[in-house]
């Protein structure tokens, strides 16, 4: 249960900038957030898409070692 509660944590928090921009202030920056300032200040959307694809990439490598050290397939959901 703990290591489930883990992994979806982690997964969720990809995606929130205002929260960690809020709490942290502007010196702590999480990918999300350079992402957002890529698009956003900057109009550059190579650069956001390259960090987009860095998130993803780390995203699949830790959910990859999550499965060899828990392994999906023995979880029970419900």
């Amino acid at each position: 249960g703990v290591a489930a509660g883990c992994l979806l944590t982690f997964i969720l928090c990809l995606g929130y900038y205002i929260t960690p921009a809020l709490v942290g202030g502007p010196t702590d920056q999480m990918m999300s957030g350079f992402i957002y300032n890529a698009i956003n200040s900057e109009n550059n959307w190579g650069k956001a898409s390259a960090l987009g694809v860095i998130l993803l990439v780390a995203t699949l490598v830790l959910y990859y070692v999550y499965n060899k050290l828990v392994g999906i397939d023995r979880m029970k959901l419900g």
